[in-house]
């Protein structure tokens, strides 16, 4: 019987922790759509907006947040 409640514990955590991730990579996706937005209203080159938004998708596959950096409170402002 202890077996079992630990599966089904083991289970409802991993769930939980999806629906976290899940979440997390919402927010991050809504984050890096208004960058984009801002530096198309800002006019910047075309090939900074990529290395900007490929800065971003590695700090989240590294990190899986894009955290409070300074890059990010900068580009958040724009």
């Amino acid at each position: 019987d202890r077996v079992r409640y630990f599966r089904t514990a083991v289970v409802m955590l991993i769930g939980a922790l999806l629906r976290s991730l899940d979440e997390d990579r919402q927010a991050f996706d809504s984050k890096a759509s208004t960058v984009r937005r801002k530096m198309a209203f800002l006019q910047m080159p075309e090939r900074l907006q990529e290395r900007v938004l490929e800065y971003y998708e590695k700090v989240w596959e590294n990190h899986k947040s894009l955290g409070e950096s300074d890059a990010t409170r900068l580009l958040t402002r724009l």
